[in-house]
């Protein structure tokens, strides 16, 4: 089973960070519990999302998240402490151009309609995020880091020139206009396809979610 298949039907994303791991948690509104993934940051070029990525089997209370990702470093022998990064109310998936894989979320959405008593919303907004190691002089307010900044972007690479590149293509394009999405309902089958599988399928075995771009 995929990665991006298994938390596409959680309705409740948030990304949490440590100096070393990004940590991915999903579940959706009645659930009391999140499923966990993690993703080593420190990985140079990684070729493979597998290179990356650690899946827990369990699930996990929501009651102490925090508790759970400090304690999941502590026993790594890690002293960074966990923070939120970001909410999200989808995944859209992984992406990779020549660095490192990115997450893309919905951060906002918008109810549309319903098809076969499955709510059916589009995009409003998405957030990509990285997994790279953390720029410790992102949250600097000094002069020293503003050099930096500037210095880091006039001695890029051929390597981070293209990255750029390829980075402000992609978010060029807007998903936000014509990207439709359900956490229920498979949108890239027919309603007469669905029925039929649906009605083959077994309740323990609920298929997941897919997205479609008209």
């Amino acid at each position: 089973m995929s990665v991006e298949c298994s938390l596409s039907r959680f309705s409740e994303i948030n990304i949490y960070e440590s100096s070393n791991s990004l940590y991915l948690t999903g579940s959706s509104p009645r659930e009391i519990t999140f499923s966990l993934l993690k993703f080593n940051r420190n990985v140079s070029s990684p070729k493979n999302l597998s290179d990356i990525i650690f899946t827990f089997p369990d699930n996990y209370p929501k009651s102490d998240i925090i508790g759970t990702l400090n304690g999941i470093e502590a026993a790594e022998n890690s002293p960074a402490k966990v923070s939120l990064l970001l909410s999200a109310q989808g995944l859209v998936g992984f992406i990779k151009f020549l660095d490192c894989f990115y997450i893309t979320v919905v951060t906002k959405k918008k109810f549309v309609g319903v098809i076969a008593n499955n709510m059916v919303y589009s995009i409003k907004a998405t957030e990509t995020v990285p997994i790279r190691p953390r720029d410790e002089y992102a949250n600097e307010l000094s002069f020293r880091s503003l050099w930096h900044h500037v210095n880091k972007r006039l001695s890029q690479t051929p390597t981070e020139v293209a990255e750029s590149k390829y980075m402000g293509l992609f978010q060029f394009m807007d998903i936000t206009k014509s990207f439709f999405f359900s956490y229920t309902y498979d949108l890239t089958h027919s309603v007469q396809d669905n029925t039929v599988i649906y009605n083959s399928s077994t309740p323990s075995s609920p298929r997941a979610l897919k997205t479609q771009v008209d």
